[in-house]
């Protein structure tokens, strides 16, 4: 195999390496979160927020309303023990507790209004949870295969940098430092139909009788060393 074959092997091997390295990362990404579950849990905690805030205001208006209804039991008791006989007294009390029932009936009907929120609330929050516990459920059960995935994964990695150095120590050193140089990537493209394999620009006569002699050619347009096919 000579320099030419040899770096354009390091180069896919270089680039295998770097996909390993991606899939790691995404594995060990996979292991330490689940965006799915995060996301559930984020539901379920604003399902869980938004009952409590209704439960206040159903405490609250429960306190109201029992309020109310005390309040006007005693202006009723009032209206019919028999203890005032003023003819307006009794009418302007008799108003008020007009007055007061109607309210408390709006009252009582938003009452029951705010307890069917709660209770829809509440369903909400359990399908939450429901949902949490499943994604949670097959997180876990995921996390054995994604670690052996993983502890796969490294050993390949361990293996495809092991060839990549073998490979690097049979290029010549004049090459090394080129392809070392070369910034874009891969550095190496083959010649395919007279013509740079990765940019498409075509190889000058000149250049492919060059790299017919063995020498070390570069792209003109890329810059990527030129190996024939």
């Amino acid at each position: 195999m000579n320099a030419g074959e040899l770096m354009l092997r390091h180069a896919r091997v270089d680039e295998r390496v770097q996909q390993l390295n991606g899939e790691i990362e995404k594995l060990e990404a996979a292991l330490a979160s689940n965006p799915r579950l995060d996301r559930a849990r984020a539901r379920l905690e604003e399902a869980r927020s938004t009952q409590r805030e209704a439960a206040v205001r159903l405490r609250e208006s429960e306190r109201q309303v029992e309020g109310h209804r005390t309040k006007m039991r005693e202006r009723d008791r009032e209206l019919m023990s028999g203890r005032i006989r003023n003819p307006t007294d009794l009418t302007n009390l008799s108003t008020e507790v007009q007055h007061m029932r109607e309210r408390l009936a709006v009252e009582e009907d938003a009452e029951l209004e705010l307890m069917q929120e709660v209770e829809t609330h509440e369903e909400a929050v359990r399908r939450a949870e429901l949902e949490a516990q499943r994604i949670q459920q097959e997180s876990d059960a995921a996390t054995p295969e994604l670690r052996q995935q993983l502890e796969k994964t490294r050993l390949d990695l361990v293996e495809t940098q092991s060839e990549r150095a073998a490979i690097w120590a049979e290029i010549p050193a004049g090459h090394r430092s080129v392809y070392e140089k070369i910034r874009v990537r891969p550095p190496v493209a083959e010649v395919v139909g007279g013509s740079c394999g990765v940019c498409r620009v075509g190889i000058t006569t000149g250049g492919l009788q060059q790299l017919r002699r063995g020498e070390l050619v570069r792209c003109e347009n890329c810059g990527r060393i030129l190996v024939m096919g």
